[in-house]
């Protein structure tokens, strides 16, 4: 994507230049009294003939990598919120026989994969509301695994008997409200918009049913 990016704001840097200096060759009087000058017309002509050749196909293609890349984002997002808000719910429903730390390296997979997925995009000049979407849930989704970080420290130091049950049992509280009241219902929003914007990344495809 950003290679496509790239070659796009060249070309079209160059497609400028041809055409004004095509322009400025043909209607001026620069190359008065030149032999040849049509030459040097029909050079820049075919330079950006040329330009434009480059610009189509990596325009075509930067479109068809982005919208790869927001496929293969709401597939990694959805499955993001949706453990999320899992364990959003397991915290508000504790109990003292669960460990809900052991379900938070599925969170981290994943984080991963959409960092990895998102270290592909690139913009053209501003962010769409899909672009700022996605960043928004990358956002919250750091924050909730720093928390997370937070609550296994106290886990450990529960296990190694530095600190006691009702100790880790407030701090456990403590940061549930937090999540419930602040994160939950970003994440519950986020899922429902990628839930409805998913219909419109697909919809130049006509489903029908073959058998």
């Amino acid at each position: 994507m950003k290679v496509n990016k790239n070659i796009v704001i060249v070309m079209c840097l160059f497609c400028i230049i041809f055409f004004s200096m095509s322009m400025i060759l043909e209607f001026s009087n620069i190359l008065s009294g030149i032999n040849h000058g049509d030459f040097y017309i029909n050079l820049s002509m075919g330079l950006l003939a040329s330009s434009l050749l480059v610009l189509v196909p990596s325009l075509v293609q930067y479109a068809n990598e982005k919208k790869r890349y927001y496929v293969e984002m709401y597939r990694i997002l959805n499955h993001l919120l949706y453990d999320i808000i899992s364990i959003i719910n397991m915290m508000e429903e504790y109990s003292k026989d669960k460990d809900v730390s052991e379900y938070f390296d599925s969170i981290k997979l994943l984080y991963n994969d959409l960092i990895s997925e998102y270290s592909l995009f690139t913009k053209f000049f501003v962010l769409s509301w899909r672009d700022k979407l996605i960043e928004s849930v990358i956002s919250e989704t750091y924050k909730f695994l720093k928390l997370q970080a937070h609550l296994s420290s106290y886990r450990i130091d529960l296990k190694n008997e530095k600190i006691g049950t009702a100790d880790y049992i407030e701090a456990f509280e403590s940061m549930t409200e937090i999540l419930v009241k602040e994160y939950k219902p970003s994440f519950k929003k986020y899922k429902e918009m990628l839930e409805e914007d998913v219909k419109n990344v697909i919809k130049d495809k006509d489903f029908k049913k073959y058998y």
